[in-house]
């Protein structure tokens, strides 16, 4: 028996003990671990060895018995517990007892079950899928980092892959402009909306790769694939250290994709309830969430028309 006495009182505990010991009394032998009990549960053992310190008085049984079976004890007595087993009477005894016990009976067959397993393929196949699905808070946040991973990683990548064509493309302007082929404002606009079909494509098809692959067990062997998309996260970490004070890149996120969920979580919460107590996100916010993210795109635009027309870094 596995820590029979754990979890109960100790009213309870004795209750346990009492019928274990009434088990015993018919014959049979009874193997048990017990953790934490108190003297009167130990008194109902009836074997030992001598030979170690006797408990104190109020001492904790289970501290004790931790005490006294340490190597160091052995070392310090001189003895082998193991040792003394295998010299005992219980030992023989024991060895004995399990040679009877090991020849069948006259009559006896063999146990034999129909099938290998207790129920069907199907049924296996459900318990399974279903085992897999735990819907702990744990499993959100993975989903949250996820998505901050690929949002962050786009950025990363196309901010740095952008950056030698407009060095290059930015000499071509300065000389078109001298020649008075068109001003900074039409050049910033064509800049920024030729972007636009490509974001909404790459958005697109990396979404729902993204989406497929969110629910990737960590392993060692994905660890090592992915690890290089990740190396710079620590950098933007602290974005995610002071809740009141996250972004609308987080607050668009986890509100437009988990913020009117229904599923519970593993406290019996729902995920709308979680976000909106965990994190102060509510789904009716994210209108004005986009009509942010839009407004930092059309600031932004102007901010690099401004700078293309005024800021010259030609060298002659």
């Amino acid at each position: 028996m596995d820590e029979p006495t754990s979890g109960v009182d100790v009213r309870a505990a004795a209750i346990v003990t009492r019928t274990v010991r009434n088990t015993v009394d018919t014959g049979r032998t009874v193997a048990c671990t017990i953790h934490q009990p108190s003297i009167d549960i130990f008194d109902a053992f009836n074997e030992g060895n001598d030979g170690v310190p006797k408990i104190k008085d109020s001492y904790n049984p289970a501290t004790w018995m931790l005490e006294i079976t340490t190597a160091a004890q052995e070392a310090l007595l001189g003895i082998d517990y193991a040792e003394l087993y295998n010299n005992s009477e219980l030992h023989k005894r024991n060895k004995a007892l399990i040679k009877e016990l090991s020849v069948p009976a006259p009559g006896s067959k063999d146990l034999y079950f129909p099938t290998k397993y207790s129920q069907s393929f199907f049924t296996q196949c459900i318990a399974c899928l279903s085992k897999q699905h735990w819907g702990r808070q744990q499993d959100f946040f993975n989903a949250i980092g996820a998505m901050y991973a690929a949002v962050m990683f786009l950025g990363v990548q196309n901010s740095t892959a952008v950056q030698p064509i407009i060095s290059i493309e930015r000499t071509v302007f300065y000389r078109e402009r001298a020649a008075g082929m068109y001003s900074a404002l039409p050049y910033a606009f064509g800049q920024v909306m030729i972007e636009l079909p490509y974001l909404l494509i790459q958005t697109m098809i990396y979404g729902v790769i993204v989406m497929m692959t969110v629910a990737a067990t960590p392993n060692l062997g994905l660890a090592t694939i992915i690890s290089s998309a990740f190396m710079d996260i620590g950098i933007f970490s602290q974005d995610l250290s002071l809740q009141k004070h996250m972004d609308t890149m987080e607050y668009g996120l986890m509100a437009s994709q988990f913020g009117d969920l229904k599923d519970k979580l593993d406290t019996n919460e729902t995920v709308e309830q979680f976000i909106e107590s965990y994190f102060d996100f509510k789904y009716d916010f994210v209108g004005y969430v986009a009509l942010i993210h839009v407004g930092f795109y059309v600031v932004l635009g102007f901010v690099f028309a401004y700078s293309i027309k005024v800021f010259n870094f030609q060298k002659r």
